[in-house]
């Protein structure tokens, strides 16, 4: 792998020269082989490298190491504060389709192998979403237009085993992706545990823990672990008074 700190290697007659040019390089970005970076621009397609990331990802941290993992960006999404990290993950894959509007996402795959992640459109992530891949075989996907509020963490394993005493048998092994379906509000201080399922137009409450599939469409979940509080629902994502002017 190419070290660009190496780059400006060659012994100068002037010191200040030297520090100066290698000043001018940004810190790379992206270890190992075959990793690929796409920024899409209509479409373009605009392959990312160490030398002009910052030119296209802005309002993203981005560092990579691992191998033949794949991240595609659309121009059209937006971020701010956020940060992409994948820490010695392999043949993963990460997708963010267009016109989403991301505040503070941290995306992370730690020892993650063939770990994915997926946003659709319209999505908005207001205040702050932790996606953690921390097994290999883990993800994340979102559906369309759904609104992420704050404080809300992701994670798709345990971070340790958990055995049957007597027969060894893993009692906590991730089985499928954590998946938030179309039209789906997700409140502040929301945790999703691994294997867990939400459907569309769901609410799910603030300060709730969700530790299993909820396949009902149209209902509100919430508590310690979550549960179906409220059926057959819808929500609109203006404020009341906007909505009562608005629409009735």
């Amino acid at each position: 792998m190419l070290n660009l700190f190496k780059l400006f290697s060659k012994k100068s007659d002037s010191k200040i020269y030297e520090q100066e040019a290698v000043a001018e390089i940004p810190p790379p970005i992206i270890f190992g082989e075959n990793n690929t970076i796409i920024y899409k621009d209509n479409n373009n397609e605009i392959q990312i490298n160490n030398f002009n990331y910052q030119d296209y990802l802005i309002g993203i941290n981005l560092h990579v190491i691992g191998n033949n993992n794949t991240i595609i960006i659309d121009s059209s999404a937006s971020f701010k504060n956020s940060s992409i990290k994948i820490d010695y993950s392999n043949n993963g894959t990460l997708k963010i389709e267009g016109n989403s509007e991301l505040n503070n996402l941290e995306i992370i795959a730690d020892l993650a192998d063939n770990f994915f992640i997926s946003f659709g459109r319209d999505n908005k992530v207001q205040g702050g979403l932790s996606i953690i891949c921390i097994e290999h075989n883990s993800g994340f996907i979102s559906g369309n237009e759904c609104l992420y509020s704050h404080g809300i963490k992701a994670i798709s394993g345990d971070g340790h085993t958990i055995l049957d005493h007597s027969s060894g048998q893993i009692l906590n092994k991730p089985e499928h992706y954590i998946t938030i379906g179309d039209h789906c509000w997700i409140g502040e201080r929301v945790l999703l545990t691994k294997n867990t399922q939400i459907s569309d137009n769901s609410i799910v409450a603030m300060g709730s823990i969700v530790t299993k599939n909820f396949l009902e469409e149209n209902i509100i979940i919430g508590g310690n672990p979550a549960k179906i509080i409220k059926e057959n629902i819808d929500w609109h994502s203006c404020r009341i008074s906007d909505y009562i002017r608005e629409f009735q």
